[in-house]
C-alpha cells in the first residue's frame, strides 16, 4: 500500500510558478531550463492585460511531480536574464495576480493565446 502511495505521487503532475522574470525572458529560455529536469506539458508566460507586455511570472507544467520538484530545488534562486527567478510549487491562493496567458510549449507545440 504505501509502495502505490509513493507511485501514485512520483506520476502526479506540477504546475509551477516561476516569479521575478526579465521582460526579455522567452517561452525558449523558459523551456531549456526546465527541460533539463523532466518534460514539460506546457509553459505560460503571463501578460498584462492592458499593454500585453510581461507581467514577470509565469507557470510551467510537469507531468510528473518528482522532476518537478527536482527543477525548483535547482532553479530556485538561479539568474535568468539578470534576475534571480523565484521559483516554487503553484498555490491558487498565494499566487493570483491576474493577466492573460501567451504562449505554450508543450503536447500541441508553441502557440499564442
Amino acid at each position: 500500500m504505501v509502495q502505490d502511495d509513493i507511485l501514485t505521487r512520483q506520476n502526479e503532475r506540477m504546475i509551477i510558478y516561476v516569479d521575478n522574470l526579465a521582460d526579455e525572458v522567452s517561452l525558449k529560455d523558459l523551456q531549456r531550463r526546465f527541460e533539463k529536469y523532466g518534460d514539460i506539458e506546457s509553459i505560460k508566460i503571463v501578460l498584462d492585460l492592458v499593454s500585453g507586455k510581461p507581467k514577470g511570472y509565469a507557470y510551467v507544467d510537469m507531468p510528473s511531480r518528482e522532476q518537478a520538484e527536482e527543477a525548483i530545488a535547482h532553479l530556485n534562486g538561479r539568474r535568468l536574464k539578470k534576475k534571480t527567478m523565484k521559483v516554487s510549487e503553484y498555490s491558487a491562493s498565494k499566487n493570483r495576480r491576474g493577466g492573460r496567458a501567451m504562449g505554450n510549449i508543450g503536447a500541441g507545440g508553441m502557440r499564442r493565446w
